[in-house]
């Protein structure tokens, strides 16, 4: 059994994808301008200003010896009381450090920078280190910070009719509010910059933010589309701008590889790898190497994998990029794993989880301690692998709070979707229906057409014939255009149907992945109860079902809750209700399963009294292990209990987790555990769900048949069987409802 989760170089998570996306390969948009000197200075004013020129392209092959001619720089411009090299010395001094990963560094350079341009009163380099300290915020993740200063770029550059600040402050505050999850300003702030780099003829930052927007795509697993974005900015590029098109195409690649069309994302990988040797970009070669090489692995071919990767490892280390680093030895790792090299994986996955620890690179501290669990298990080393599945539980669950608690608003957001989609359905039925009379009304005129043409029976009445044949060819046309226009119209209603139909379930899947992180790991739940599965099978993309697991002090609590609805809807009331439990056992601090529920309860119903007519709550089977004793509560939820070829069921009490007419506490059963005893609790999903050959209920009777039968089996065996079992009874009818049951072994 492997511990833990694997994530792939080009299969990593959307938040982590969006992150290197933006801030590692493209970047947030520097304005440096080069203020042109109109004093006649010395040789030495000559050397400085040929370094601003030039730092750049050294620092795409020797960073340091980048920052030692801007050191230089600074010491001349001191010398001649050079402020303008003073300043601009301290600045892309700044981006030096950053580029190589000395953020804190960087920062207390710039400062140095913005007071000596404060007291000069240089505006147009106090937005440029403002525009600077941005990005540097951004590579160090304070997305916040950085947005104040894109908004202090635009408010000074607005005041001074600075245009250069202006487009780049609009295009900075549009990757700023991308990396928060604000997509809304995000798309705002684009729309604001793309005409005035056009207008500017800003083809560098146009590319650049093109290639942007296609991480929009990405988003919503448009991968077809991002990749037509991609060679949209592609065009803009210019052909000797190497550095931008090395870029685009590793992001080209990507996408190729997300449609695991791996061929064609390794020819855009090396073009890409082609580019960046004409062009000594190091950041960029060393992404071209690690993609190749991962590529390589996922194609079979291993050695050549290893040889990519090692490449770039050594070009990372030379030019002292430690997160550079610390991923390839990750992903080196990884290939020696897969391919069974246990001991050369656990030397380069232990050295990557050092680097990862020390820069705190949670996704990669995730990722590295998943891989060592799986690569200690292999070498028998229980103690380690022990030690680092704790790490991996532990930073998993301070990252999903902290990521579960910011999404709650855009989950609420995402309900409004669904009444605009009932909306539009019942628009079109409308149109449908309007439609159809008009099609009824076509039918009658053609029958008293032919009604009229029986009535003409000979020569004396031919006029009368002719004159009705005229009025009925009249009134034809005149409904015809009326069929026409109506016909139109549905037709757009259709298209802004299908356009919204599209919207709303990318919407919808992006909820599931925020209901997802809700959801205990499934790491967690094995390492609390040992012998467990968990079969959730959603009626849609999004559930109102869910499990949930605690541990507090020497208990450990664990449940399945059936929430009001299904879909949407109940996916917002589980999120209340989810928030109640976690709330209940964290902030009161209780670990009886009927004081749990009461103080849930509570919570629930006060969510929701600000509407007397919302009843909306849950129905839940809580649990509660404390050594060999079990407690038990339900709501309207059982616990059955197999022990031996026996089956106990404890009756829950008939009250739901929610506002009900007669208010009364839980009540708690205790139950004596044996070993080899086995627990299941269970929503009514799959009870309820009609199929077989007369199209009937399963019911919870057959359910227990279907357990007691397969009572010999491990649990995992079990969960399979279940499963096939409800699919097999359901056949092609629709699934009824959301289904969850949770089963527990006692060893």
């Amino acid at each position: 059994m492997k511990l833990g989760i694997e994530i792939a170089f080009n299969q990593i998570s959307f938040y982590k994808k969006v992150i290197y996306f933006f801030v590692l390969f493209s970047g947030a948009l520097a304005a440096q301008d080069h203020p042109t000197n109109t004093n006649q200075f010395s040789i030495d004013s000559s050397y400085i200003n040929g370094v601003f020129s030039s730092y750049k392209s050294i620092a795409n092959y020797n960073p340091d010896s980048a920052i030692n001619r801007l050191n230089k720089a600074l010491e001349l411009s001191i010398k001649n009381n050079y402020t303008f090299g003073q300043i601009n010395a301290l600045r892309f001094s700044a981006d030096m450090h950053s580029l190589i990963s000395k953020y804190d560094t960087a920062l207390q350079i710039l400062q140095r920078a913005f007071t000596i341009a404060t007291n000069t009163k240089d505006v147009k380099n106090i937005i440029n280190i403002h525009n600077l300290k941005g990005n540097i915020l951004l590579d160090k993740g304070n997305y916040l910070e950085a947005i104040g200063c894109y908004k202090t770029v635009l408010k000074l550059s607005n005041e001074i009719n600075y245009y250069d600040g202006i487009a780049k402050g609009y295009a900075n505050l549009g990757v700023g509010y991308y990396l928060i999850g604000d997509y809304t300003k995000a798309i705002d702030f684009y729309n604001e910059a793309i005409p005035k780099l056009e207008l500017a003829n800003d083809s560098v930052t146009l590319a650049t933010l093109t290639s942007n927007l296609s991480s929009f795509y990405q988003l919503v697993g448009d991968f077809q589309m991002a990749i037509e974005v991609c060679k949209k900015s592609l065009s803009y590029t210019n052909k000797d701008d190497h550095v931008a098109q090395a870029r685009i195409k590793i992001n080209l690649g990507r996408n190729y590889t997300e449609l695991q069309d791996h061929s064609k994302a390794l020819i855009y990988y090396k073009d890409a790898l082609a580019l960046t040797k004409k062009n000594g970009n190091i950041r960029n070669r060393i992404t071209a190497y690690n993609n190749i090489g991962t590529t390589y692995v996922k194609l079979g071919y291993f050695n050549k994998g290893i040889e990519s990767l090692e490449k770039g490892l050594s070009l990372a280390k030379s030019h002292k990029m430690e997160s550079d680093v610390a991923y390839l030895k990750f992903y080196i790792a990884k290939a020696y794993y897969e391919n069974k090299f246990y001991k050369k994986a656990r030397f380069f996955a232990e050295r990557s989880s050092e680097i990862a620890d020390s820069l705190k690179i949670m996704e990669l501290m995730l990722d590295d301690y998943s891989l060592l669990g799986n690569i200690y298990e292999q070498l028998n080393d229980h103690k380690s692998c022990n030690r680092v599945l704790r790490k991996h539980i532990k930073t998993k669950s301070a990252i999903g709070e902290q990521y579960y608690q910011k999404q709650l608003t855009e989950m609420e957001a995402k309900y409004k979707v669904d009444i605009k989609e009932k909306h539009i359905q019942l628009l079109l039925k409308d149109s449908l229906h309007k439609n159809e009379i008009v099609t009824n009304q076509l039918n009658q005129l053609n029958w008293r057409k032919k009604e009229t043409n029986y009535l003409i029976s000979g020569a004396i009445l031919l006029l009368i014939g002719t004159l009705l044949i005229s009025y009925f060819l009249f009134k034809y046309r005149k409904v015809n255009k009326v069929i026409f226009a109506q016909k139109n119209k549905v037709e757009h209603q259709k298209s802004v149907i299908e356009i919204k139909n599209r919207d709303i379930t990318d919407s919808i899947k992006y909820a599931e992945r925020i209901q997802k992180t809700m959801l205990p790991a499934d790491e967690l739940v094995q390492y609390h109860l040992k012998d467990v599965f968990v079969l959730y099978k959603p009626k849609d993309i999004v559930a109102g079902d869910f499990y949930w697991l605690e541990k507090k002090n020497d208990s450990v609590l664990f449940g399945v809750a059936d929430c009001t609805g299904h879909g949407v809807p109940g996916a917002i009331v589980s999120v209340v209700c989810y928030n109640a439990l976690n709330r209940s056992v964290r902030q009161y601090g209780l670990t009886k399963p009927n004081e749990v529920l009461d103080k849930a309860k509570a919570i629930i119903v006060d969510a929701f009294s600000q509407n007397e007519d919302v009843r909306d709550g849950m129905d839940a089977a809580l649990c509660s292990i404390k050594g060999k004793k079990l407690y038990f509560s339900g709501a309207n939820n059982p616990l059955w209990l197999f022990r031996g070829q026996e089956l106990i069921t404890y009756k829950p009490d008939r009250q739901p987790v929610g506002k009900h007419e007669v208010e009364k506490p839980f009540s708690v059963q205790e139950i004596d555990l044996i070993k080899g005893d086995t627990v299941y609790i269970f929503s009514d999903g799959f009870a309820d769900q009609f199929g077989g050959e007369k199209n009937k209920k399963f019911k919870s009777t057959q359910l227990k048949r279907l357990l007691i039968s397969i009572q010999k089996e491990d649990l995992q065996k079990q969960k399979q069987i279940l499963s096939k079992e409800f699919d097999k009874w359901r056949g092609n009818y629709e699934q009824m409802d959301d289904v969850c049951i949770m089963g527990v072994r006692i060893n």
